[in-house]
């Protein structure tokens, strides 16, 4: 699936797939605040699992907050 979005001020953005969160893609940046890849969600489509789409907003830190969250 493509995520592509406008995450102004993130220093890292990720998709976290999976209701465990073992499964994590970084997102890569454009110009204007704009993050985009391709995630695989086959192995949580159609199960109820859990998408989440989380940002950094500090280089040093390794703490996520949560943008978006939804069950497959």
């Amino acid at each position: 699936m493509s995520f592509k979005l406008r995450v102004p001020c993130a220093v890292s953005v990720a998709v976290v797939v999976g209701s465990t969160g073992s499964g994590w893609a970084k997102l890569g940046k454009h110009d204007d605040d704009v993050w985009e890849a391709e995630v695989d969600l086959s192995k949580v489509w159609g199960t109820g699992g859990r998408v989440a789409v989380c940002a950094a907003y500090e280089s040093s830190a390794d703490t996520y907050s949560t943008l978006l969250e939804y069950t497959t």
